[in-house]
């Protein structure tokens, strides 16, 4: 390879890594990439913060009005929960969940609700 050249992803890896090749990066294995994307195995007593997450959003949604699973498209997955405010013309807040919850469901991010609700 000619000085300056940019590297493609696997020759970074291979480098990285000595001869073993990558699946992404430095990561060679689907484990060792999925272990990035799973909180409960990359932050210390992660259970205890998702307890906790899941009793507000329970409480929220045991506290507030809510009109849970609106459908806005055609499949499963498009659905949403709407707690409106109390003012009739109160301004409106959407939270749009990541989706890579791997713990739970879109009822256990409720808990957002329950601080931004006061309107």
């Amino acid at each position: 390879m000619r000085r300056g050249a940019r590297r493609g992803p696997s020759e970074v890896s291979q480098t990285a890594r000595g001869s073993t090749p990558a699946l992404y990066r430095e990561f060679a294995t689907q484990d060792e990439l999925d272990a990035q994307y799973d909180a409960s195995r990359m932050v210390p007593n992660a259970s205890a913060y998702t307890d906790f997450y899941l009793q507000q959003s329970r409480a929220a949604r045991a506290e507030l009005e809510c009109i849970a699973d609106v459908a806005f498209g055609p499949t499963l997955a498009e659905r949403l929960d709407i707690f409106p405010a109390r003012r009739p013309d109160a301004p409106i807040l959407i939270f749009v969940h990541g989706g890579c919850a791997r713990a739970a469901a879109r009822s256990s991010a409720s808990s957002r609700e329950n601080r931004c609700r006061p309107a």
